[in-house]
């Protein structure tokens, strides 16, 4: 008698791979942020970083030279202030006016746009129209490249040269610094017809009452500026990434960025809440493995060495103050190249502490700029344009024709007649 098989129902089920991390956030989108310091430490995203930061540097040591009346503080302080003024925006100084909520906050915004610019542009105007404009073009070519080469890697698991990452910055620089400067332009622009409009009408006793019949123009542009500087500093850091990521124009990567914040801005603080805890937690771990490892090897090597041996070694960077015995002759040549040459390598870790940050704040805002379009446009991380593609768009380029060819199309049956 032949034997009955189970009915198909009462087969045994086998998974085709075990359950990961993976397959339970994949649909979720802030796990995506916390790849970002996987792919910040790419060694070509951490050198364009550091050659970035070497130019700043250099810039803001420039500013002396360039006006006397600029000091390197003053220049750096502007910066900074202007750069955290979100992030710094609940902060007070304890000697803020009484006014209503949030007024504090509304007047660091203020003097970070406007009463800080004015201000260097009257003390230290050859600071303000060239060296701020070389920064800023110098920020653009070097975030765009990041952004470009993150975005790739993040969208299509394509892996960009520095050389390919700066050609397309290169190429898309002046949309680059455009997209950036433009909401800063909008600002100044309304702030200067505003000062004009403030001179002509209420300088005199006539005029200034047609001024204030039209006051609630005033308003309505002190208006349109608020909200411009609010949401710039919301999403400045996603406009270099908006034309990284869809090879648009300067004014559709405005746009995109400021949707994002009109459309979700709770949940983009949020996703800035995580970037920021994220890197103070890695800059942590960072630190103390470059500390540790600096350290350790001039610890170690300082154990049995001569008097002749701690002057070779005992002015690290990171760990200065050891001193030879006293009568120890003066060092030799070579003692000395040895000193300089422990020093330069000694520096590349404590360079590594500025290029670290930097390749995280742009492929970070990469991530930023995905995550957000992913919620608000329901775009998946793998649209990235590429040049194939039509920029702002995932549609093929149409081919030209080559030179000296001529185009036949096929326009159907000819006619007979």
């Amino acid at each position: 008698m032949a034997q009955s098989t189970p009915p198909p129902s009462f087969q045994p089920r086998t998974l085709a791979r075990s359950l990961t991390l993976d397959d339970l956030t994949h649909d979720l989108v802030w796990p995506k942020l916390l790849r970002v310091p996987h792919f910040c430490m790419r060694p070509q995203r951490v050198v364009m970083a550091l050659v970035y930061a070497i130019g700043m540097v250099l810039l803001v040591s420039a500013a002396d030279r360039v006006d006397g009346n600029a000091t390197q503080n003053e220049l750096a302080g502007m910066l900074q202030r202007i750069a955290i003024s979100g992030a710094s925006a609940t902060v007070g100084d304890g000697e803020g006016e009484a006014g209503p909520p949030g007024s504090r906050v509304a007047k660091q915004i203020h003097d970070a746009f406007i009463g800080e610019p004015a201000l260097l542009l009257k003390d230290a105007p050859m600071v303000a129209l060239i060296i701020l404009p070389l920064m800023l073009v110098w920020t653009s070519l070097f975030a765009g490249a990041i952004t470009r080469s993150a975005a790739c890697e993040i969208g299509q698991g394509v892996h960009l040269s520095w050389p390919q990452s700066l050609g397309f910055a290169l190429r898309r620089l002046p949309t680059l610094v455009l997209a950036l400067a433009l909401p800063l332009i909008i600002v100044w622009l309304i702030v200067l017809a505003l000062s004009v409009g403030g001179a002509a009408l209420f300088s005199l006793n006539v005029l200034n009452l047609l001024g204030g019949l039209l006051w609630p123009g005033f308003l309505i542009a002190g208006l349109i500026a608020a909200i411009v500087m609010l949401a710039f500093v919301l999403s400045w850091s996603m406009l270099i990434p908006s034309v990284s990521c869809e090879g648009t124009d300067a004014i559709d990567a405005v746009q995109h960025a400021y949707s994002f914040v009109f459309a979700r801005p709770l949940r983009l603080v949020v996703y800035l809440v995580i970037l920021v805890a994220q890197l103070a937690v890695f800059m942590t771990i960072i630190g103390i493995i470059l500390w540790l490892a600096v350290h350790v090897a001039q610890s170690a090597a300082l154990t049995w060495t001569t008097p002749r041996g701690i002057q070779a070694l005992g002015q690290v960077p990171l760990h200065s103050g050891i001193e030879p015995p006293f009568g120890t002759p003066a060092p030799s040549l070579s003692t000395r190249i040895s000193r300089g040459l422990v020093n330069f390598w000694s520096l590349i870790p404590a360079a590594l502490l500025l290029a670290f940050p930097i390749s995280y704040l742009w492929t970070g805002a990469t991530m930023l700029y995905l995550a957000m379009r992913r919620l608000v446009d329901a775009q998946d991380f793998s649209e990235i344009w590429m040049p194939t593609l039509i920029p702002g768009t995932s549609a093929p380029a149409l081919t030209q024709p080559a030179a000296g060819s001529q185009g036949v199309s096929d326009t159907g049956p000819a006619d007979d007649s």
